[in-house]
């Protein structure tokens, strides 16, 4: 393995904890532009902890649109917590709740850092065989990125579901799918067998307080 010396965008990196492309150093610092670099781009954690960086030399010219940059931002967290999932829960471990609290940590990071819109749900369920069949459909509707878990240091039968990058809308769109589904499959009424709360994440919302707010809540 070769160590080369930072040059001046991975030190800007480093030491602003941000990506920076050559625009962001041609427009900063245009006069000591020196480097054969295009991309720096540190991989941060939830915790906003910087585990290692992404370099890059060669890219097509049209990567460089803002919405592709922060899109590159956004993997990059979601790569650092990966990671970072990876070496702190044991490989034999089954906490599908411990996977879940890192993804919530990411998607309000996101919310936080990028305005990137999320849906947080909590079903409290009236009894086992509800919260399994339930669960059944859930899964069976389930995208790529949700995430759905039980609390562990909540009352059993209750559920948590996570949808990354689902506005007002979208999560809209998800429960009223979620009660044809089950009035098809059982002819109930979902809101007769749970006690639906759903919120957005932003910026500006605690919403891991109120996740475990609301699981400590009677049904």
């Amino acid at each position: 393995m070769t160590h080369q010396r930072p040059n001046a965008d991975q030190i800007s990196a480093l030491q602003e904890q941000t990506l920076v492309s050559v625009h962001t150093a041609y427009r900063d610092n245009r006069d000591n532009l020196d480097t054969n670099l295009l991309l720096a781009l540190p991989l941060i954690d939830s915790e906003n902890t910087m585990i290692g960086m992404v370099t890059v030399e060669s890219m097509p010219f049209f990567s460089f649109q803002p919405k592709t940059l922060r899109l590159l931002a956004i993997m990059a967290g979601h790569m650092a917590d990966m990671i970072q999932e990876h070496l702190r829960i044991p490989e034999q471990s089954t906490s599908d709740w411990r996977h879940f609290e890192f993804q919530l940590a990411r998607v309000i990071s996101d919310a936080r850092e990028h305005k990137q819109p999320s849906a947080l749900i909590h079903f409290p369920l009236t009894d086992a065989t509800t919260a399994a069949h339930i669960t059944q459909r859930m899964q069976q509707m389930r995208r790529a990125r949700d995430v759905i878990a039980s609390p562990s240091n909540a009352p059993e039968n209750q559920l948590a579901i996570l949808l990354p990058l689902t506005d007002e809308l979208g999560c809209a769109a998800y429960l009223q799918r979620l009660t044809d589904d089950i009035r098809r499959q059982s002819g109930q009424n979902l809101a007769s067998i749970a006690c639906i709360q759903h919120q957005q994440i932003s910026r500006t919302m605690n919403s891991a307080e109120w996740l475990d707010r609301v699981q400590k809540e009677p049904a």
